[in-house]
């Protein structure tokens, strides 16, 4: 008997359009032997054991309908379906070749071979099926959206976004997707407006609300509309609370507003509350018995990257001491010749960026390690969420990312007496290790022949005030604190170089916030970002550099000393607005630090007036900075090597272990 005779078909029919899926599939079980033969009977069998997630007894099913009629559409098409969500590509590409034999003008049949053949990165190959199930239906939108993502990444980007283009055009179903994905394309081309058009249109179509909300952040961020975006961030979080990157992003961004510590203190309770921690028996035990301390970085950053530019000299010198053994965990598959040098003084190096986090944590166990040291915290591509379930005995936050990173299990933040003094101990979820001079030194050996030069003011007959820190730092009231500065001295000119200014109508619209605050177009010069050599180069034509406020400058400031060029700071309560005052007060410069932006405009406007001040301190800073704690690696080496120790004995201690 056939399922289609059978007087209980209505009763299946019923139970399956209701979602009684169980009951179904029993009064199924009741029929079999009755129905052995109807291979529609077995397709209908197979997709109910496959919704309720039986999926070998699906698979056995549907071949079952196969065994009595290979020709049977349906249940091969299933069957292919059903091999494609289970990843087994090759079982399900030969199904759909079977089905284009005998049905030459589905263009659905081609489109699922392009999507395969994608999937196993055969690009040339999925371009020909879906260009085929074009030539069929030169309508079907999602054959176009496939081979902009495919032009996209072969890195043909006005293909993709003519494809992009067309698929939007051609989408009466209202989805998102197209729209995301050409934005986010607009969005690596740094066509900032673009990006957020398409991204604002998506938010009024079918698709997830919070990774729009998301996108639209990051636009707002590049555009250094960043109260904007803190709201698109906001948004995000609260859509979806679970998701740890929408949450740590919000973290990370609002350093770049604000110094209010309390609300920071808020979204990092809510962000360590929704990290996933894994259990005992998941993760391996602590393996930490070596004689030798094994210390571990957890990097994506090891590179010409601020973290490279700490960590060059400071790990040769690291690697000198036989009690130590150092394993990088890199985050990233970018490489360059930083990565090579990197490397050669690494004990052990960990290519890490596709494990997931258990396996991450699981490594870090295998390898013994008996200290973990955070260099990312709250930015791009972080793992941080792998601390909280503690896989070293000893966890650090050091250089990198400097503030609290509101993970308990990180047992120590890294400073000094300037950065992180004892009175801001409650902005800390981290116990505060500080060392003696400053938080970090920066790497010297490859830059050392680059020589400072005196004030340019001698020649140019003008004071030239400088910034190179990230633009994202200089926020309005900065703005309007540097053009008051500016007004005041009106020949003066001020000096920004950015990666960012590559945008013309980003230039334009950054310039037009100075000129509206009656800043003269010639006071300012605005650069393009360049190489590290020629950026160092160009301190050399700045007599002040400026500091950004609450955000300071971390390794752009150490850079610039370096290079022997007074910085004016402001003094704040958190570690990431306290730099400046660390290298200040470890150069002797004290005076050249603001309690608030009236005492760093008037420090900046009566040094740029003292012409023999201003070039009595250059000379100081020629004759001091370099040789000053600021660049001593050996002095720093020493001082972290013994610090570790320590943090040693301390843990044994406490776990009554000698």
């Amino acid at each position: 008997m056939f399922l289609k005779d059978h007087k209980n078909l209505n009763l299946i029919i019923d139970l399956i359009n209701s979602s009684k899926l169980i009951e179904a599939k029993k009064e199924l079980i009741l029929l079999e032997d009755e129905c052995s033969n109807d291979f529609a009977f077995y397709n209908i069998f197979a997709q109910i054991c496959e919704k309720l997630g039986d999926i070998n007894e699906a698979i056995k099913n549907y071949i079952k309908s196969l065994d009595l009629n290979n020709n049977f559409f349906e249940s091969k098409f299933n069957l292919a379906i059903l091999y494609y969500k289970l990843k087994n590509l090759d079982k399900s590409e030969e199904l759909f070749k079977q089905l284009i034999i005998t049905n030459k003008q589905d263009y659905n049949l081609y489109y699922n071979l392009g999507i395969i053949q994608f999937e196993k990165k055969n690009f040339s190959k999925a371009i020909f099926f879906l260009k085929n199930t074009l030539s069929i239906n030169n309508s079907f939108y999602l054959a176009y959206h496939q081979l902009a993502m495919i032009y996209e990444i072969q890195g043909d980007l006005s293909l993709a976004i003519t494809n992009y283009q067309k698929a939007i055009e051609l989408d009466t179903q209202g989805y998102s997707v197209s729209h995301v994905n050409l934005g986010n394309l607009y969005l690596t081309l740094k066509d900032y407006e673009k990006a957020k058009l398409c991204f604002e249109k998506a938010l009024t179509l079918q698709g997830k609300k919070s990774s729009i909300y998301f996108n639209l952040g990051i636009v707002h961020y590049e555009m250094n509309n960043i109260l904007d975006s803190l709201k698109f961030f906001e948004k995000a979080t609260n859509l979806d609370e679970k998701n740890i990157k929408f949450s740590s992003t919000l973290i990370g961004i609002s350093h770049f507003l604000d110094n209010n510590i309390s609300y920071r203190k808020k979204i990092l309770e809510k962000y360590r509350k929704n990290i996933k921690i894994f259990s005992k028996s998941s993760i391996n035990p602590f393996n930490y018995k070596d004689k030798v301390i094994k210390i571990g970085f957890l990097s994506n950053g090891f590179r010409k990257y601020p973290t490279g530019y700490f960590l060059l000299d400071f790990i040769k010198n690291l690697n000198k001491k036989n009690y130590f053994e150092l394993h990088a965990f890199s985050n990233s598959q970018f490489k360059d010749e930083y990565t090579k040098d990197l490397r050669d003084h690494f004990t052990h190096w960990h290519d890490v960026s596709s494990l997931s986090d258990l396996e991450l944590i699981n490594l870090i166990r295998d390898n013994g390690i008996n200290f973990l040291v955070d260099m990312q915290g709250h930015t791009y591509d972080n793992r941080i969420q792998v601390f909280a379930s503690k896989p070293a005995p000893v966890q650090l936050s050091w250089a990198s990312y400097l503030s609290s990173t509101g993970i308990p299990e990180i047992d120590y933040i890294i400073g000094d007496i300037f950065v992180t003094p004892d009175k801001h101990k409650n902005n800390y979820v981290e116990n505060i290790w500080n060392l003696k001079n400053i938080w970090c030194v920066l790497s010297t050996s490859d830059i050392i022949n680059i020589n400072p030069s005196k004030s340019p003011v001698n020649t140019n007959g003008f004071i030239t005030f400088g910034c190179f820190n990230n633009v994202k730092k200089i926020n309005d009231k900065l703005i309007e604190s540097w053009s008051r500065i500016l007004v005041n001295l009106s020949d003066s000119k001020l000096f920004i170089k950015s990666d960012q200014f590559v945008n013309e109508q980003f230039r334009k619209s950054f310039k037009k916030k100075f000129i509206s605050l009656g800043v003269k177009e010639d006071q300012l010069i605005f650069e393009e970002s360049s190489h590290r050599e020629d950026l160092l180069k160009s301190y050399n034509k700045i007599d002040i550099a400026l500091d950004t406020f609450p955000y300071s400058g971390g390794t752009t400031s150490l850079e610039l000393s370096f290079m022997c060029v007074p910085l004016v700071t402001i003094e704040g309560s958190d570690f990431i607005s306290r730099c400046g005052v660390s290298i200040n007060k470890n150069l002797e410069m004290h005076n050249l630090i603001g309690s608030n932006f009236e005492e760093y405009e008037k420090i900046a406007i009566d040094l740029a007036k003292d012409l023999n001040k201003l070039n009595s301190l250059r000379t100081k800073l020629i004759n001091s900075s370099r040789s000053s704690v600021l660049f001593d690696i050996n002095k720093f080496s020493e001082e972290f090597a013994s610090t570790i120790k320590q943090m040693w004995i301390i843990f044994l201690k406490q776990n009554k272990q000698t």
